[in-house]
């Protein structure tokens, strides 16, 4: 009775994410399609991109924002401590349109990482009415930033952030991606409701006046996942965030393998967490229980271990939904249990390497557990 109980428990646990993340998934939605009928002034829009070594990707990047349309940009690319050619690159593109502006950046202040004091330097410079912060690999198609634009304007927004697709990635590589971004859909549903802030780093457009008012990423300088936390500063500074699937009108190159995704996140599951270990081991006993279960129940013979075998690999249906909306293969929705384990183990990962190393690095730069701890603002946990 006891295992039978137990294995019951584990389908309705798995059940229940199964059944939240489909709904989120199905109430996430697209971002609209750009209105030519609504009259509006053309904002100003200041692009920020952080660039460390990026020489590889962010002339691609800067030559796609200058075909952006209906919108009036200034781009301004942070070259932070490049040791590749990304400053020689950023300096031909400034010298070729007058709207991109290079940003060189030769020290890290202490108190900062790299990431938030490059956004914080050139957010001091900008002149856009809204600012947008992307990544140095995104790829838009021409009318994102217009449209965005408009559904703020739609919507009295004052942050806008979009969830991108990505470029290129091998089967499992997609299917971990999908589990990674499984729980993003339901908290773009509840910030679309003004229940909860989220934000995106591939895409994070935020009324300049608003971001002056909650201390800009000088309120965030310690904070590994400072797109994430901006959007909570300024939901709990009450502005308004809306959040749009984008797709293909987005694409980023996050991770192509399932080792390339274990990589990425080594430096933010942990942050994402708050660095508290009392709630990981919590969650480890929880999501182990939970995987044992699913594991073992299909092997005891009755309906309690076959539904606690079942629920977990029910975990396609969300994913394949979600894969469908990517314009994925069938099969990446499929392969998403088995993405789940991917995800499960590089978080396992993170929280062991950061915990061992006494902290994270990152951009070339160490930054001890303590003072990561000590700066960061409310979050998960806080």
């Amino acid at each position: 009775m006891v295992l039978a109980l137990f294995f019951w428990i584990t389908a309705l646990c798995w059940l229940l994410v199964v059944v939240a993340s489909t709904v989120g998934i199905m109430r996430m939605p697209n971002l609209p399609p750009f209105d030519d009928s609504v009259e509006q002034g053309v904002a100003k829009v200041s692009v920020i991109i952080p660039a460390r070594n990026e020489a590889s990707n962010i002339e691609e990047t800067v030559r796609r924002l200058l075909v952006q349309q209906d919108a009036d940009l200034e781009i301004i690319v942070v070259n932070d401590r490049s040791t590749d050619e990304t400053g020689a690159v950023l300096d031909r593109s400034s010298q070729d349109d007058q709207r991109v502006r290079a940003v060189h950046i030769e020290s890290l202040p202490q108190g900062w990482v790299g990431k938030c004091h490059a956004l914080h330097v050139a957010a001091a410079q900008a002149r856009g009415e809204w600012i947008l912060f992307i990544d140095a690999d995104i790829r838009m198609t021409p009318q994102v930033i217009a449209r965005a634009l408009q559904a703020a304007g739609r919507e009295a927004a004052d942050h806008i952030c979009l969830m991108p697709g990505q470029r290129e990635s091998t089967a499992l590589g997609k299917a971990s991606l999908l589990m990674l971004m499984l729980g993003m859909p339901d908290a773009f549903t509840k910030a679309n409701r003004d229940r909860l802030g989220c934000g995106f780093g591939a895409f994070n457009l935020v009324r300049a006046e608003a971001l002056r008012e909650i201390g800009g990423h000088e309120a965030l300088r310690m904070e590994i996942v400072d797109d994430h936390q901006l959007g909570r500063l300024l939901y709990h500074a009450g502005k308004r965030t809306r959040g749009y699937f984008a797709g293909r009108d987005v694409e980023m190159d996050f991770a192509r393998t399932p080792a390339g995704v274990v990589r990425a996140i080594e430096k933010n599951a942990f942050a994402m967490l708050r660095y508290s270990v009392p709630f990981v081991a919590t969650l480890a006993i929880v999501l182990g229980a939970l995987l044992t279960g699913a594991a073992a129940g299909p092997f005891a013979g009755n309906l309690a271990g076959i539904a606690a075998g079942a629920s977990f690999l029910s975990l396609a249906v969300p994913g394949s939904l979600l894969a469908r909306r990517y314009d994925w293969p069938a099969h990446a929705g499929v392969l998403a249990p088995v993405g789940l384990l991917v995800i499960l183990f590089a978080g396992g990962n993170s929280v062991i390497k950061t915990l061992a190393r006494g902290g994270v690095r990152w951009r070339g730069d160490f930054h001890r557990l303590a003072d990561l701890r000590k700066g960061m603002v409310r979050g998960i946990l806080h």
